[in-house]
């Protein structure tokens, strides 16, 4: 895998390993239950996940796809693009959001069944960084609701700090909800 994107990987899979041991130890009434009126349950957030990155993955494939129909080039840098979205606007997605409709978890799923349903986005996340390795990513952009016109490493470092956030909301759920 070309430099940048095993770079991206590496940290999308150390964050999804951190939520994943983060809710190992919870009962399902536990992860079922929302600390607030307004606050969403671990379940909740899990599903929300869940929803975000197979779009993520969709996002990727098609605008690489279509780039490489339209003569895209070959990645020739290796300088590391994690800080690529650092700023005021990347700041915004810090502040509590409100979720966009299509990822808003309508039917949530319980524990068990969000882990598989992260265990495949990150399947299909996965294939299309596959088939994006080696091209040059920084020059394939599309829109996002939130940051505007953004290109594909800033898209996979976008879908890694929005699951550390939501890591930070799950383990603040779960301390109050359990009191741990």
């Amino acid at each position: 895998m070309h430099p940048r994107l095993a770079e991206i990987a590496a940290t999308l899979d150390e964050t999804r390993a951190a939520v994943v041991r983060a809710v190992a130890p919870l009962s399902a009434e536990d992860a079922a239950r929302r600390p607030g009126l307004e606050a969403w349950s671990v379940d909740e957030i899990l599903t929300h996940l869940s929803l975000v990155e197979p779009g993520v993955a969709k996002r990727i494939a098609k605008s690489v796809g279509n780039a490489k129909g339209e003569g895209l080039e070959r990645e020739t840098s290796v300088a590391s693009v994690l800080g690529s979205l650092d700023g005021a606007a990347f700041e915004v997605l810090r502040e509590k959001q409100v979720a966009p409709e299509f990822v808003d978890p309508k039917t949530v799923l319980s524990l068990p069944e969000a882990l598989a349903a992260l265990a495949r986005s990150r399947e299909s996340l996965r294939h299309a960084m596959g088939e994006a390795d080696g091209w040059a990513l920084e020059t394939v952009v599309a829109p996002h609701p939130r940051l505007g016109t953004i290109n594909m490493y800033q898209w996979l470092v976008f879908l890694g700090a929005h699951e550390r956030r939501h890591l930070a909301q799950i383990e603040r759920t779960i301390a109050a909800v359990t009191g741990r």
